[in-house]
């Protein structure tokens, strides 16, 4: 413990009662959690047994655990219980369950199959079912909102014993039932757990919280470790009163922080400072670096993509730095689409060549080519450029809808099989048995075929696909397949996107096309353990992690807060996610924004998030869109 700081310390050694510490961004929580499980073991003497460390991931549960193995041994460390607040409730219950009715061999559902199940049952448990789908269902049976939703969920939970299966969900609310109707059992635990602990406290919810509670109600040891203005899960469950209202017999504030830079805590203290509901905190570093976090306001969501790839070019030539340094960061993973494309398209130099593409991976998201209306389009230029691509063909042969039903598709590749035939062939020498519908739709992909064939041969590539995307309909196939508006205007600002990457591709050549984008492709998938691209990741997903160097972007009112924060009441619990990303950044912090962004299809001007106005001038350097100043 020699390197802790004062209040480090003070953490890691303090023992008895209801301890809360409230531990800022970067002040080296983990390492205190670590610390006081060694010092409990070691110095007082506390069998490992008596120990229960709850945390909300398991990676950092597995952290932790090889982090105090590394210290106590591998034999001392693995007695303690150290995992999930799942895991723990899992383990529990494989040995108590019996006292509930079920049996210790108990499934767990994953969501797609208790959607599948409420899809059977929904008939037998409520009165209307026509219109409902199993998302709605789902949403019924978790979040009852009427008589009618109770008694599904009471259905669902009948039928899940019958089954004798739990769902995730099911693991707390369970053990919760189990510590309430047998008193004996949480007696055993409550006996043999002296020492709790939990991380990321603002995270818990109502039912962590109870269950937390119970357990430590005995000895009364309970230590959590979070901090209130990293609260940003409230859309999960998560209760920030919970760390607020703490009742502490000792209260620890961990404000030192070992990761940012003087000029990111700067701007970070301005902005959470606003929020009224909090623990009073600020965070200090003891680095020197007289770089501000920049600022730049671009004319178009476009320019502002190309602006950020610009910086990333030059600060990583300047800085020697990794691709897997750079993090852009945006509120919703529907933004994530135009930073992409300027990745793709980007040319740089490397060693004494230039190559097209910064390698770039986005997290927790769909990656451009793996989105379902992209690979379509893909399908379509693929079996244009080669029509001996059955894979292609057979993915697109039926979308948009043209008559060639599932049965009628199964007769034509039986018919193709038993011929030992090329699939294009047997669409011209359809099976007599096939209805007139599904011959039209044949006859007419045929049609469509020879007539892409030529279109690609003599229109520019852009062109070409415009013309692919008007004659099958595909903007009006997505409005009637996207009932949401705000789906259908992302699938069709997808496509939009597709066009434009072959538009600024530097070929009409439709076979170099499409070799670039396999390749594009083919370096994803076949990265492995290759981490060295830039991440994109929405503010949420960012949450843990630190970068080098962070582009926090699309700073607008509407976006940053959310349009529905107001009538929500979480522009707090908003202002808490934008400090969450800006404490990300370890040394180069960049915030942008754009002018003008479309919206529902339509250019739109935009207004600087509300958030922004919280900095002051002097905390930030502003440059021009297209003409970025060193960093020091």
């Amino acid at each position: 413990m020699r390197r802790f700081n004062p209040q480090q310390l003070e953490a890691a050694t303090a023992t008895e009662g209801r301890i809360l510490v409230l531990a800022g961004a970067g002040s080296g929580k983990t390492s205190v959690l670590v610390e006081r499980c060694i010092h409990l073991v070691e110095t007082c003497n506390i069998s490992p047994d008596a120990i229960l460390a709850l945390t909300f991931t398991n990676k950092a549960a597995g952290e932790m655990r090889s982090r105090v193995a590394r210290k106590l041994g591998k034999e001392k460390a693995e007695k303690i219980t150290l995992s999930t607040f799942h895991s723990f409730c899992y383990s529990l219950l494989k040995n108590e369950i019996h006292h509930l009715g079920y049996a210790a061999s108990f499934s767990i559902y994953q969501e797609r199959e208790l959607k599948r199940l409420l899809e059977q049952i929904a008939p037998y448990a409520l009165e209307k079912t026509e219109g409902l789908s199993k998302d709605a269902l789902y949403e019924m049976a978790k979040r009852p909102k009427s008589r009618e939703d109770e008694k599904l969920k009471r259905f669902l939970s009948e039928t899940m014993k019958a089954h004798n299966a739990l769902d995730f969900d099911d693991l707390l609310e369970v053990t919760l039932q189990l510590f309430e109707n047998f008193p004996h059992v949480l007696s055993v635990y409550q006996q043999r757990y002296r020492y709790i602990m939990i991380d990321e406290y603002q995270d818990t919810n109502r039912i962590q919280y109870e269950l937390a509670e119970k357990l430590a109600h005995r000895h009364g040891n309970l230590f959590v470790v979070g901090d209130d203005d990293q609260s940003i899960y409230a859309f999960r469950g998560s209760d920030i009163r919970l760390i607020l209202e703490f009742p502490h017999t000792s209260l620890i504030k961990l404000e030192q922080n070992y990761r940012s830079t003087p000029g990111i805590l700067a701007i970070a203290n301005h902005v959470i400072e606003k929020n009224p509901n909090r623990h009073g905190k600020t965070l200090r570093t003891a680095q020197i670096d007289p770089n501000l976090p920049h600022l730049f306001v671009a004319p178009t969501e476009e320019d502002e993509a190309k602006a950020v790839v610009l910086r990333i070019l030059k600060l990583k030539e300047e800085k020697c730095l990794d691709w897997s340094d750079f993090a852009i960061l945006y509120r919703s993973n529907t933004l994530a689409r135009i930073f992409e494309v300027e990745l793709l398209n980007a040319h740089r130099k490397e060693g004494d060549r230039f190559v097209r593409g910064i390698p770039y991976e986005v997290v927790q998201g769909t990656e451009f080519y793996e989105r379902a209306e992209v690979k379509d389009l893909l399908a379509y230029l693929r079996m244009f450029h080669n029509p001996c691509d059955e894979t292609a063909i057979l993915r697109i042969i039926n979308y948009p809808r043209r008559g060639i039903s599932p049965d009628a598709l199964k007769k034509i590749t039986e018919r193709q099989r038993s011929h030992h035939e090329r699939l294009l062939h047997t669409l011209r020498h359809l099976p007599d048995s096939l209805s007139s519908a599904a011959k039209a739709g044949a006859a007419g992909f045929i049609r469509l075929i020879e007539e892409g064939q030529n279109t690609f041969k003599t229109r520019p590539l852009a062109d070409a696909i415009r013309w692919l995307i008007h004659t099958i309909e595909l903007q009006e196939c997505l409005r009637q397949e996207n009932k949401d508006d705000k789906m259908f205007q992302f699938k069709w600002q997808n496509v939009q996107a597709f066009v434009e990457l072959a538009k600024t591709s530097g070929t009409n050549d439709l076979g170099e096309f499409l070799g670039g984008c396999m390749l594009d492709r083919l370096h994803k998938q076949n990265a492995g353990g290759e981490r060295d691209r830039v991440q994109l990741l929405t503010f949420h997903s960012a949450k843990g992690l630190e970068f080098s160097a962070c582009f926090l972007t699309c700073l607008e009112d509407e976006l940053l807060p959310h349009e529905k924060s107001r009538e929500e009441g979480t522009l707090e619990e908003e202002r808490r996610l934008f400090y969450v990303a800006i404490t990300r950044a370890k040394r180069y912090l960049t915030l942008s924004m754009a002018q003008k962004r479309k919206k529902y299809g339509a250019m739109k001007a935009t207004n600087p998030s509300r958030f922004l106005f919280d900095i002051p001038k002097h905390c930030l350097e502003i440059e021009p869109f297209d003409r970025p100043h060193t960093f020091l």
